[in-house]
């Protein structure tokens, strides 16, 4: 599977799903208003609807991102 973000800064991933189950949900997230920086801490705000079309309230979801060094194959 991969992510993509579209807009600007634009970038793309891929990732191995061991198990797939068909999501229940969709998310929508809102683009910051400033920049993240290197070490700091943001915070983005979204909607969460069921495929039914029914709000889901009171979800909070946390995460991290880790920066890795690759070097061209």
């Amino acid at each position: 599977m991969s992510l993509q973000v579209d807009g600007r800064p634009s970038g793309s991933t891929s990732f191995n799903v061991e198990e797939y189950k068909r999501p229940k949900f969709q998310v929508e997230m809102t683009p910051p208003a400033d920049a993240g920086k290197l070490g700091g801490d943001i915070t983005l705000s979204g909607k969460a609807r069921a495929y039914t079309g029914a709000a889901i309230g009171g979800a909070k979801v946390s995460w991290r991102v880790v920066r890795e060094v690759r070097f061209p194959s």
